[in-house]
């Protein structure tokens, strides 16, 4: 059993850490992360979701902070108890992004979903892939724009998830 938690420091510093154990025996283990997430040599970021498709492999998604102070999303994955940084939006910059959620179904790849914000929300998939991680540009709603985000995601199986989140219909408003 893995379980991601996140401690507030005196100045209110969300250090983001990895608890693995079974029953009444746990262990602390520091969050590895990707090399431009590090702020002042400390990781500054929260796990928002965790997921175990068995012992030794798992998953865990957020959000961290990196060197220019930018909210960046992050996604650990474990391998037979080992954990590595993945960066889950390579190539993209300038930019505010989250994942929030992810599932690992039994014998199946992981699902993670959340969202980049630029000028406007756009929806994040992602799925693991030959043991890394691939980026799926998500569909929109008939009717919606491009601005949308995905909530949640849950894997019955490696061929069946489901995913919600909300969408804009329009941009804009009117004034009388």
């Amino acid at each position: 059993m893995t379980t991601v938690a996140h401690p507030k420091t005196l100045a209110d510093i969300h250090g983001a850490f990895i608890l693995s154990g079974k029953g009444q025996s746990w262990t602390v283990n520091s969050a590895p992360r990707p090399a431009d997430i590090a702020v002042g040599g400390g990781f500054i970021g929260n796990f928002n979701d965790v997921s175990c498709t068995n012992a030794g492999h798992c998953a865990a998604v957020g959000y961290a902070f990196d060197q220019y102070y930018e909210q960046r999303a992050f996604l650990l994955s474990e391998t037979d108890g080992s954990w590595q940084a993945t960066d889950p939006t390579p190539g993209v910059s300038e930019y505010k992004a989250d994942l929030t959620s992810v599932s690992c179904p039994p014998n199946g790849p992981c699902v993670g979903v959340g969202y980049i914000e630029n000028d406007t929300f756009q929806g994040l998939l992602v799925r693991e892939s030959g043991g890394g991680w691939n980026s799926i540009n998500p569909p929109v709603p008939a009717g919606g724009t491009a601005a949308a985000d995905l909530d949640y995601v849950s894997c019955a199986s490696a061929t069946s998830c489901l995913a919600v989140g909300e969408y804009t219909e329009r941009f804009g408003y009117t004034e009388d």
